[in-house]
C-alpha cells in the first residue's frame, strides 16, 4: 500500500521499530520522492551511531523534523515547569519498576533537560546490569540497571529500573527542597504542601 502514497503529504508519523525506521525514510523520500511537509519520528531513532549519522543526513530541513517527546506539550508537565524554581543546579532520580530503561530512558533524559533548560553532556552506564530480557517488542531486548546523566548547568540525573513493585517517580531536589512528579499516580508534589493532580 506504500506505492499507492500522495506526491506530498501534509505529516507523516514514522512509528516502526527502531531497526526498520530508517529504511521506511528512505522509501519515502528517495524511492518515492515524497515531499513531506512535517515529520514525527518515534523513539529510539536507531540503533547505532552511523545509522544515526544515516539519518540526519537524510533531512535537509531540519526544522519541520520532531521526534516523540510529548510532556513537554502537556499542560500538566507546563505546570510544573513553572513551578519548579529555578535554584540549580538540581538532582534528581526517576525509578520505577522495569520500566524498559534501554527504549525510553530519553523519554525522562529530555524530560529533564528541558525542566532544567540544561544540555545532557554526558552519560555513565557501568550501573546497567548484565543480563538483558526480552521486551514486549518481539526481537528485542531491555534492561534493568542505573544510569548517570550529567547535564549543561551542574544538574544529575540517576535512572533507575529495578524488577520490583514501585511507583514511576521523579524525586527532584534543590539545595533544601524538594518535588516529586508521580507518574503513575499522575501528581505533582512539592513545597508549602502544594500538590496537582494532571493526565499523561
Amino acid at each position: 500500500y506504500i506505492n499507492q502514497f500522495p506526491s506530498y503529504m501534509d505529516l507523516v508519523v514514522v512509528s516502526t521499530t527502531a531497526d526498520a525506521r530508517h529504511q521506511m525514510v528512505v522509501k519515502l523520500l528517495e524511492t518515492l520522492k515524497i515531499k513531506v511537509g512535517y515529520w514525527i519520528l518515534e523513539k529510539p531513532l536507531v540503533q547505532s551511531i552511523d545509522d544515526l549519522d544515516k539519518f540526519d543526513s537524510l533531512f535537509i530541513e531540519k526544522n519541520n523534523v520532531w521526534v516523540n517527546m510529548s510532556r513537554r506539550l502537556m499542560k500538566w508537565h507546563i505546570n510544573i515547569r513553572d513551578i519548579i524554581p529555578k535554584e540549580f543546579p538540581l538532582n534528581a532520580v526517576y525509578s520505577g519498576k522495569t520500566w524498559g530503561i534501554a527504549c525510553n530512558a530519553v523519554h525522562i533524559l529530555d524530560y529533564f533537560s528541558w525542566l532544567t533548560k540544561e544540555k545532557l553532556v554526558s552519560i555513565e552506564t557501568k550501573g546497567l546490569e548484565s543480563k538483558w530480557y526480552e521486551s514486549s517488542r518481539e526481537r528485542f531486548f531491555d534492561v534493568d540497571g542505573t544510569i548517570l546523566a550529567s547535564y549543561s548547568g551542574g544538574s544529575n540525573l540517576i535512572l533507575s529500573s529495578e524488577n520490583k513493585e514501585q511507583d514511576y517517580i521523579l524525586k527532584i531536589t534543590s539545595t533544601n527542597k524538594k518535588w516529586a512528579i508521580n507518574f503513575s499516580k499522575q501528581l505533582f508534589e512539592g513545597e508549602n504542601n502544594i500538590s496537582i493532580k494532571g493526565r499523561e
